[in-house]
């Protein structure tokens, strides 16, 4: 519980932020890299029409 509360009250931009910004990047990289992806090497996802 230290270690989140020390991350939370840094005084870094970066180390109170890290979190979110790291689940944005996670979220955009399997919405544009990696289900694509799949979709095109496993024939898996949705059909769009």
């Amino acid at each position: 519980m230290k270690v989140i509360l020390a991350g939370d009250t840094g005084k870094s931009w970066l180390q109170r932020n890290w979190r979110p910004l790291l689940l944005t990047v996670i979220i955009i990289a399997s919405d544009y890299l990696l289900t694509p992806y799949l979709s095109a090497m496993l024939r898996w996802g949705a059909v769009i029409q």
